[in-house]
């Protein structure tokens, strides 16, 4: 069975085994999570790093076996501590967002769009 962890902007992951719901302590308040490890193969800790501290990627996520969606999730953030590297297999956790860092980005998208109407951009 081919399992993937596919993000918001398309870019595919092989996953080395399915992810595990976990409780982290992060920004000093507990967060539902979960546990996600892909395959090295070809990847690097630093490479994997600079796609999942993306928020816009990490936004939203789906877990695809085999072709078929078999869970999808919204509002993640990748934690502090990144992506790591033990016997060919890269580690991270993905936290549930707060309702406040939710709400502060979509004010920042709304204030960016505002900004670019203003400048006489379009969108």
């Amino acid at each position: 069975m081919s399992s993937i962890l596919k993000l918001a902007d398309g870019t595919e992951l092989p996953l080395a085994s399915a992810p595990t719901q976990t409780t982290a302590f992060a920004d000093g308040q507990m967060r539902t999570g979960y546990l996600v490890q892909i395959q090295a193969d070809n990847l690097t800790a630093e490479g994997v790093n600079a796609i999942v501290s993306d928020s816009a990627k990490t936004s939203t996520w789906d877990i695809v076996n085999d072709g078929v969606t078999a869970g999808s999730y919204s509002n993640y953030t990748v934690l502090a501590n990144g992506v790591t590297l033990d016997n060919n297999v890269l580690s991270f956790t993905l936290c549930k967002q707060t309702d406040l860092e939710i709400e502060v980005a979509a004010q920042a998208g709304a204030i960016a769009e505002m900004s670019m109407l203003i400048a006489g951009g379009t969108k």
